[in-house]
């Protein structure tokens, strides 16, 4: 395999990546034996991994019970609000999230 991927590797590779092959799949295509080699050309070409962005949808169910929600809680006062403790939330696990990884182009979203 050359120093760096040809504007033709590079496309192809993008796409199959995207198309979520495995990146020992795409270096068995190209002729790349290490998966370490393999993953450097596509840093040197200017492909970084990342993990895929996730976009969670609300749906119409999700809307209404939302409001639903806030207009249950409208009709109290600042009083109860003053007991109220705000906080934000984080989930752990164990074990492997199973967050997907992919290669996307250097100042893109992931």
């Amino acid at each position: 395999m050359p120093q760096h991927l040809t504007e033709a590797q590079k496309s192809w590779a993008i796409a199959k990546l995207e198309e979520n092959w495995s990146l020992s799949e795409v270096a068995a295509e190209l002729n790349v034996r290490s998966l370490r080699v393999a993953q450097m050309r596509l840093k040197q070409s200017g492909l970084k991994n990342c993990a895929a962005a996730r976009k969670v949808f609300l749906t119409a169910e999700h809307k209404h019970r939302r409001v639903q929600f806030a207009n249950e809680f409208l009709i109290h006062g600042e009083e109860f609000w003053n007991n109220v403790v705000f906080s934000d939330e984080k989930t752990f696990q164990s074990c492997n999230s199973g967050r997907l990884r992919v290669y996307r182009p250097r100042n893109t979203r992931f």
